[in-house]
């Protein structure tokens, strides 16, 4: 392993754009902000700054803000990160947008969940040229993590509003909520601030739960065969086909709940009810199962045959991606959804 030599791909997003003053937005300008990223790291304070050629770039071919990535862009990342050996490596970062910064770091998890060095998945809340950027501190923070020896898995350094850099495990990572500038964690254990004494060996501990159970990454990705449903009030479960379906992924209110009164078009338990005749798997996520549940949460496992995840829905959803594009079916995909994978359940 070189020790000396971080691997950094760039895809695109906010810390890849630039201020266009002409159409007054925002635009990818990989090459440009990269360049301006680097520049700011070696002015800046970190005890890294001075070190030459720190970095090597590995060049993806294109480049995207993060709210118009595709199945097919993850899959040309992954492909392009897979092409190399990245053992080789001290680490690697992944510059990235923040609007669906959560699932790529939810499928990272489980595509790379044997990586033998630390990757981070780096974004910002605004262009590296603004003076409210937080791209130098994200950045700067994974770097220094990784050439201080944390231990391998993939992570999601973040600077939230309050000034806090948090390193998070990314297979818990939560979307950042609307009108908010602000990463949060699913579990309180899996978040730590930068400066956290105890931040490298409970990293080396979660390292160590991964299950290194063997995922054969499909050549491509494709959601035709799922089915993702978002509660609503109003919701008509009547309209919902299943036809070429092979897996029900139903989101959750904030308690873990949606809507079961009775079998009518309004009730989740119609649409369970017709996957179990049909022998469609369909989970609930995010959703606990324990004690404290509500009876709507016990009539959607009990009467509706539904099966619950104590995940984020982001994770939920990339895993249960990976599993129908696997070829997995029915009981093999139920045994694959709840088989904990790189520390991506909750409780």
């Amino acid at each position: 392993m070189n020790s000396e030599k971080i691997l950094v791909l760039h895809t695109g997003g906010t810390i890849g754009s630039t201020h266009n003053p002409e159409k007054n937005h925002r635009e990818v300008d990989v090459t440009n902000a990269k360049r301006i990223l680097f520049e700011a790291f070696e002015k800046s304070t970190s005890k890294h700054a001075g070190s030459q050629e720190l970095f090597e770039d590995l060049p993806l071919g294109f480049e995207t803000l993060s709210e118009n990535m595709t199945f097919d862009k993850l899959g040309k990342i992954i492909a392009k990160l897979k092409s190399v050996d990245l053992y080789e490596y001290a680490g690697v970062v992944v510059l990235h947008g923040t609007d669906t910064l959560a699932y790529t770091a939810a499928l990272f998890s489980f595509v790379f969940y044997d990586i033998g060095v630390p990757m981070m998945l780096v974004s910002a809340k605004s262009p590296v040229t603004d003076e409210e950027s937080n791209a130098l501190d994200n950045f700067s923070a994974a770097v220094e993590l990784i050439l201080d020896g944390i231990a391998p898995n993939i992570y999601v350094p973040y600077k939230n509003d309050d000034g806090e850099i948090y390193f998070h495990i990314a297979s818990t990572l939560m979307q950042c909520q609307n009108y908010s500038n602000d990463f949060y964690n699913a579990s309180g254990y899996q978040v730590f601030y930068r400066d956290d004494e105890y931040i490298f060996e409970d990293c080396k501990n979660l390292s160590k739960k991964r299950s290194f159970k063997i995922i054969e990454f499909p050549r491509r990705l494709s959601a035709k065969k799922l089915k993702v449903i978002v509660p609503y009030v109003g919701i008509d479960y009547s309209e919902i086909s299943l036809d070429g379906i092979s897996a029900v992924l139903h989101g959750s209110y904030h308690s873990g709940t949606l809507c079961v009164g009775g079998f009518n078009s309004s009730s989740a338990l119609t649409l369970g009810s017709e996957c179990m005749q049909k022998g469609i798997p369909m989970f609930i996520a995010c959703c606990k199962n324990g004690e404290d549940k509500y009876s709507s949460t016990s009539d959607a496992v009990e009467m509706g045959g539904m099966i619950p995840l104590d995940m984020t829905f982001e994770a939920a959803y990339m895993k249960l991606v990976l599993a129908v594009n696997m070829g997995l079916a029915n009981e093999e995909i139920i045994k694959f959804m709840q088989t904990e994978i790189n520390n991506e359940f909750i409780n």
